[in-house]
């Protein structure tokens, strides 16, 4: 009988390199970096990544601080271009289909609306902070999963690179594995007893 696996998505199936690409609009730009990186991140993940804020809003707020001349187009794809998926964890993915699969993932509207496309065909269900309205580790987006899929905290192995959310899950009694690399996830998915097709 399979298993239940729930995924984050940064730093596990994607690799995020938000700053090249930040550093790279304030060259082409001629933008100090740090007014840069305040205008399109820190002034807008906060609200956006609990769907306080939509694309457009995103857009809107960063070129109303940087009083710069760019369409929305390129800021869509300024701000995915450091966005990598990760082929070997997807090809994992796809060989952990005899279990049931579920992503919980902090994103703001840009990203969630790219990942679909490519994460709906492998997951059973994909559960993104700013459509669900909360965030990890707060307690409350762990429950809405829960809630929603009728699953049982101690029947999940929940799998993250971020140490705090790790402990959040652990302390609602998730079975936890901290990322560290694919290899190593799939020894400690084995050592869980996660079959794994070749």
């Amino acid at each position: 009988m399979g298993k239940t696996i729930i995924f984050d998505v940064s730093g596990v199936i994607t690799e995020d390199d938000l700053p090249s690409q930040i550093m790279k609009l304030a060259r082409d730009y001629s933008l100090d970096f740090n007014r840069a990186l305040e205008a399109v991140d820190l002034m807008n993940y906060a609200d956006a990544v609990v769907g306080k804020k939509t694309s457009r809003q995103m857009y809107e707020t960063t070129m109303d601080r940087l009083r710069i001349d760019m369409d929305f187009g390129e800021f869509i794809s300024r701000f995915l271009g450091g966005y990598a998926l990760k082929q070997d964890m997807l090809d994992l993915v796809r060989n952990l289909n005899e279990h049931r699969l579920f992503v919980l993932s902090n994103q703001t509207p840009i990203n969630s609306e790219y990942l679909h496309g490519v994460l709906d065909p492998l997951f059973e269900r994909v559960f993104f902070s700013n459509e669900i309205g909360f965030r990890k580790p707060d307690p409350k987006s762990f429950q809405k999963l829960l809630d929603e899929t009728g699953l049982r905290a101690e029947e999940c192995i929940f799998i993250d690179d971020n140490l705090d959310n790790i402990k959040a899950a652990w302390a609602l009694g998730f079975k936890v594995i901290l990322f560290r690399g694919r290899e190593s996830l799939v020894r400690d998915l084995q050592s869980m007893g996660i079959s794994i097709r070749k």
